[in-house]
């Protein structure tokens, strides 16, 4: 019985660890349970438990999560029980939606007694998730009448209370449960080793998890469905890792992905965390100038990329003296696909005598994450590998039971997202499957991945949400398989929230707010308070400072900056010290660059922007490089970029351009400018609109705040 729950009578089980009270309330604890029992005979209704004590509808078998754990179900032979005992499911990963989500069971009579009694009880299986090969998709498991052979029709989920939400494996406030698992891993890795920084090590703490659930489906490419389990990404990592050291890449050496998230994405990711080797996300549809300065300030030794940018980035390398070395994922016809990487590169070290590098993780980078600045060029938020095992863990603190807090989660993002990146990274370290697209991520496309593989997390844009659950399309799709989503990158409007609850009704919904400087979650999402942004979270300080005056907003419902402290905070920006400069203070404090206000407790609310810079779908979009293209045409005297909101992208960038006098101009000249030098994220859908002169501040500087709330109300071709 759980050490939390007292019961005045208690009798236990002489065969197992199961206690049960008199009114026949169950408790049991962890598997293995001696073997001279039948486990799992029972026939099993998952159903919520009201206040009044009546049972509801039935939930689906299919969202228990019986991994590691067994259920006896031949208990008492004491008349005093009866045979719809209920258990309480404290050590399962409880599914989405209850506190008190008790499980009715039939009892069957004990194997020492009473054989000559029918079996017609349901036999319920583990999930046969656990055991699949790379080739086959994930399945949910059958649960058939071993007396008729026939199928059980899943049942159908009630509504709970709000009472019945307070305890579950997600908890509506955070929980410590994920750091201490993390705490134990790395315990594991540190004692191996011998070497006391290594918990903070990433590459060997995916290494160490990879060994541990060698059977568990990894990854699953819903374009293609192919998967990978864990034994097979650590066997092609171990050789990838091999393969960079044979061709003398090292510690601090950087590589950049830039790719759909195909199958052999993360085999290249890990293996550099093995090495120490740091890993730049690009986006895969930079153009050429565009990719030409990523690869100035990354300076990166290789380039992974599908075969359809090796042109792109031929003609990026073009008369930059550096020696790199391009590797597509998918096999071309010009330039060593990664297979071939493998086999010509690798060697076949078993994977028990693979040693990964010794680094420093409080100075080695593990990942650059891209975010543009207002300067027009890209910046790349260096990421220490232990800056990235301190944040990663913080978007699963909601979850009580490690490992697999989920069965799987979804990927719709791109490897230049910071929230991609850390489900990348804690899906071997917290084992729990996920499913991802080689493909376009469209509206229609995730739909289908939703349907068929029925994933239970995600953390996605409020563009692409807003399009997944727009009235026509929301109907197409199945949501309740859903226990979490977190929405972030870009203002979430309520309305949106609001619809997503009205298709999944039983699960969380919270906004996310992050930065790639943190590598992380910067406030613990709070879903149930409208508007609000997040509460503080563990790993770092608050302060809210007036801009105007530098002084501490200490007064709650007043705006101020955020900043940040702690251990998380990144290294710098890679390569551009300047930049590291204007966006920490002397003390070390990190500024957000927005505004927010608090109320009186704590609860923080985004107000405004302040930085420059814009959403596009999954895209970060610099005003500032926009300007520059467009200021090359000569009847352009002055520009200004900004954005207007839409439900479906967040922004679209719209020009407020101001013509040389006696000069003729049209939209479309300035339109096709654009259109002519950067990349489609980029082209200006929010159109142009003509001014003869722009809003100034004091300082004779566009007056972008103004500029914004003007041009929704002007002319735009």
């Amino acid at each position: 019985m759980s050490r939390h729950t007292r019961y005045e009578r208690k009798r236990k089980c002489a065969k197992c660890n199961i206690t049960a009270t008199e009114d026949g309330n169950l408790s049991f604890h962890r598997f293995p349970l001696p073997g001279r029992h039948t486990f799992l005979k029972a026939r099993v209704w998952a159903e919520y438990c009201y206040p009044t004590g009546e049972w509801s509808t039935e939930k689906s078998l299919r969202d228990l999560h019986w991994q590691h754990k067994m259920l006896c179900s031949k208990h008492f032979d004491d008349s005093s029980f009866t045979n719809s005992a209920r258990i309480r499911l404290h050590n399962f990963a409880i599914p989405i939606g209850t506190q008190d989500l008790m499980v009715k069971i039939r009892q069957e009579q004990c194997t020492t007694a009473s054989e000559s009694k029918q079996d017609t009880s349901i036999s319920v299986e583990k999930p046969q998730m656990l055991e699949l090969e790379p080739s086959l998709p994930v399945q949910v498991p059958t649960i058939a009448n071993p007396t008729t052979s026939l199928p059980v029709q899943m049942p159908t989920i009630c509504e709970p209370t709000t009472d019945s939400l307070k305890k579950m494996n997600f908890n509506k406030h955070g929980s410590d449960a994920v750091h201490w698992y993390m705490h134990d891993l790395a315990c594991r890795v540190v004692a191996k080793s011998g070497i006391a920084t290594d918990n903070y090590h990433a590459g060997k703490l995916i290494l160490q998890s990879l060994k541990e659930a060698p059977n568990l489906i990894l990854q699953i490419d819903g374009a293609t469905g192919e998967s990978e389990t864990f034994q097979c990404a650590l066997e092609r990592s171990v050789r990838c890792a091999t393969a960079f050291r044979n061709i003398g890449l090292k510690p601090n050496d950087v590589i950049i992905i830039m790719a759909p998230l195909n199958i052999n994405l993360t085999t290249s990711m890990y293996a550099a965390f093995y090495m120490g080797i740091g890993v730049a996300g690009v986006d895969h549809l930079l153009g050429v100038k565009e990719l030409k300065d990523t690869i100035q300030i990354c300076l990166p030794k290789m380039i992974f990329c599908q075969s359809e940018k090796v042109a792109v980035v031929g003609e990026a390398l073009k008369h930059q003296k550096l020696d790199v070395t391009v590797v597509t994922y998918d096999k071309g016809d010009t330039h060593c696909s990664f297979s071939e990487f493998l086999q010509k590169y690798g060697d076949n070290t078993p994977v028990d005598d693979f040693q990964p590098a010794n680094i420093d993780p409080e100075e080695a980078i593990s990942v650059l994450l891209a975010t543009s600045g207002t300067t027009g060029m890209p910046k790349y938020a260096a990421i220490t590998h232990k800056n990235l095992v301190l944040a990663s863990p913080y978007p699963w603190i909601r979850f009580r039971e490690f490992p697999t807090p989920i069965r799987m989660a979804l990927v719709v993002s791109p490897v230049q997202w910071v929230s991609t990146i850390n489900t990348l990274v804690m899906s071997p370290i917290l084992k729990f499957s996920r499913v991802q697209t080689s493909l376009p991520v469209t509206t229609e496309h995730s739909h289908y991945l939703i349907n068929k593989y029925k994933p239970e997390f995600v953390v996605i844009s409020p563009s692409m949400m807003t399009s997944l659950v727009k009235p026509g399309q929301r109907e197409k799709c199945d949501f309740t398989c859903f226990r979490l989503f977190i929405i972030g990158g870009s203002a979430v409007p309520q309305k949106l929230i609001d619809d997503v609850k009205t298709v999944a009704p039983f699960a969380d919904v919270c906004t996310g707010y992050g930065m790639s400087e943190l590598g992380t979650i910067a406030l613990d999402p709070v879903s149930f308070i409208p508007g609000c942004t997040g509460r503080p979270l563990g790993h770092s300080d608050y302060r809210l400072v007036d801009p105007g005056t530098g002084k501490d907003v200490l007064e709650p419902h007043k705006t101020g900056e955020l900043w940040f402290k702690g251990p998380i905070t990144f290294k710098g920006y890679y390569n551009n010290p300047e930049m590291t400069a204007e966006i920490y203070t002397e003390d070390k404090w990190l500024k957000s660059g927005d505004l927010f206000y608090r109320d009186e407790n704590w609860n923080f609310f985004f107000a405004d922007r302040m930085k420059l810079l814009l959403k596009y779908k999954n895209h970060q979009i610099s005003p500032t490089e926009i300007e520059e293209v467009i200021r090359t045409h000569p009847g352009v005297y002055d520009v200004a970029v900004t954005g207007i909101p839409d439900d479906e992208c967040s922004e679209l960038p719209v020009a407020c351009v101001v013509p040389q006098e006696n000069h003729t101009l049209t939209a479309q000249e300035i339109k096709d400018l654009v259109k002519s030098s950067l990349t489609d994220s980029k082209q200006l859908r929010g159109g142009v609109i003509f001014m003869k002169e722009l809003p100034l501040t004091s300082a004779s500087k566009p007056n972008r705040t103004a500029l914004k709330s003007m041009v929704k109300n002007m002319k735009r071709e």
